[in-house]
Parts: C-alpha cells; structure tokens; sequence
C-alpha cells in the first residue's frame, strides 16, 4: 500500500467549526468502545434512579450519540460540555447525518428506535379512534 487512506470522509463545517467524519477504521471501532465505556461509567455515577430525569437522557445522549461521533472524527471535535450545551441543534443533526451515511452500523438503533416510536404512535392514534387494525 502507498500509505494514502481509501476511507469515505465528509467535511463539515458546523457553526464555524471544522470536522472530519470518517469511514470508520477497527481502530475506530475499538476508540469507540473505550468511550462508550468511559461514558456508561460516568453516567452510571451522575445519573439519580430516575431514568427520565436530565441527567440520566444527558448520561444516554453521551454514550449512544457522542461517543460514535467523536470515534469516527477529526479536526476541531466538542469535548463533552460543548457538545452537550453550546452545539446548536442543527449542527448536531448535520453531524449524526454525516456519521450515519458513512458508519450505518454504528448508528442503526436510531432507525430502530424510529421505527418503534412509529408503530407505537400507530397505534395509539388507532386505539383513540377506536378503531382495530384490520388483519
């Protein structure tokens, strides 16, 4: 090999911060499981029992979402307090899209989760209306 990467990247440019997101790498892969450890730890010990509560959807948003992002990134990455407080939504977005084109695997569950958050709007639409799904 001449040394030069064949990996899919993206550029983006997030309110003036440069990131790369690339095709992730099994080196990527293991960085990513090191900070989804790192991250399950840290929440573990924030996070009261109420799994509802801020600190415990900040501890789930840091180990499912964070976590594969900064694995698969380069450049001028957030550490955790700006990703968490002083990113914009919109960037969030544009970045997590970006992962997921480039690394489906790591980001599936949110099209799972998608999904089952549809089916269940379904069907409560369906049960107010009264009305039984036909077979």
């Amino acid at each position: 090999m001449d040394g030069k990467s064949n990996l899919r990247t993206e550029t983006l440019d997030l309110s003036g911060r440069k990131i790369v997101v690339s095709e992730a790498t099994y080196l990527m892969g293991i960085e990513r499981g090191r900070i989804i450890g790192e991250m399950t730890i840290k929440a573990q010990e924030a996070a009261p029992v109420d799994e509802n509560s801020p600190a415990s959807i900040k501890g789930s948003l840091m180990v499912n979402i964070y976590s594969g992002l900064i694995a698969c990134s380069t450049g001028d990455l957030p550490n955790e307090k700006e990703f968490i407080d002083g990113m914009r939504e919109a960037d969030i977005e544009d970045w997590i899209a970006s992962a997921k084109r480039l690394n489906p695997r790591w980001f599936s569950w949110m099209d799972d989760l998608g999904d089952a958050v549809s089916e269940a709007d379904k069907k409560l639409a369906r049960k107010k209306k009264g009305k039984r799904p036909r077979k």
